[in-house]
């Protein structure tokens, strides 16, 4: 992002030689601080956006002064997928050259994918993610558990996955729901200590056999477009200070 104190001034109709060097310096003084105010702003739109993408385009966006008055908003290119957005796209080619693809006896091949399941829907203002987490809120409250598999994950913490015994989920988006629990180590666990950690997941196979025009597309997504908003807001704010340091 771009913007100019005095290429806006000019903009608005003033004599750049008229400046006093009392205003000049007060423009400078100010200038760090808009920088800061932009970045601050763009980092607020992404946190009330975003969802899943929220991290990952707060830690792409940058604030710097390469030099002496100038001062630079920009965002990583790593990022521009989800400012700018993407179309739909068939998963299916993905999934099957990825290491988790397996080869089924007739040579077909197949990818078994978890699906996390949340007792906090990302968007809550979605009437159908909503209606899952309520309801899967309510299977955790009346259903008990069984420990199926135990052991040191990755992040090096002692890990229990477990299934449900007492009956089956009878919602089609929770049939299979498996518990995964993280706890700081095993004899934490044998001491009665509480999970740090509670995930949910249920399991989907995609295969060859499948239809990739009608099953497993993704629906693409529209992009944050957060750029174009915050230049108007930046120059928005540029024009009001400008207008205050100035004197009609």
């Amino acid at each position: 992002m771009k913007l100019s104190f005095t290429a806006r001034m000019q903009e608005m109709g003033f004599e750049l030689k008229d400046l006093t060097d009392s205003v000049i310096r007060e423009f400078a003084e100010i200038a760090p601080r808009l920088s800061k105010s932009i970045y601050r702003k763009a980092k607020d739109m992404a946190a009330s956006r975003l969802h899943s993408t929220r991290d990952q385009y707060i830690a792409a966006l940058h604030e710097e002064s390469p030099e002496e008055g100038i001062y630079i908003v920009y965002l990583d290119p790593e990022a521009d997928y989800i400012e700018d957005g993407y179309p739909p796209f068939p998963m299916l080619p993905k999934l099957f050259s990825g290491p988790k693809a397996k080869t089924a006896k007739d040579g077909h091949k197949y990818v078994i994918i978890p699906m996390r399941q949340r007792t906090a829907p990302i968007n809550p203002s979605n009437k159908q993610q909503a209606d899952l987490s309520d309801r899967l809120r309510s299977e955790i409250k009346m259903r008990q558990w069984k420990t199926s598999k135990a052991g040191t994950n990755k992040a090096g913490k002692y890990a229990t996955t477990e299934r449900m015994v007492s009956g089956k989920s009878t919602h089609p988006y929770l049939k299979g729901l498996t518990r995964v629990r993280e706890y700081e180590s095993k004899e934490a666990k044998e001491k009665g200590a509480p999970p740090m950690s509670s995930s949910y997941f249920t399991f989907r196979v995609a295969s060859q056999k499948q239809d990739p025009s009608k099953m497993w597309r993704h629906p693409g997504f529209a992009g944050a477009r957060i750029w174009p908003e915050l230049e108007k807001w930046a120059e928005f704010e540029l024009e009001q200070i400008i207008n205050d340091v100035i004197d009609w």
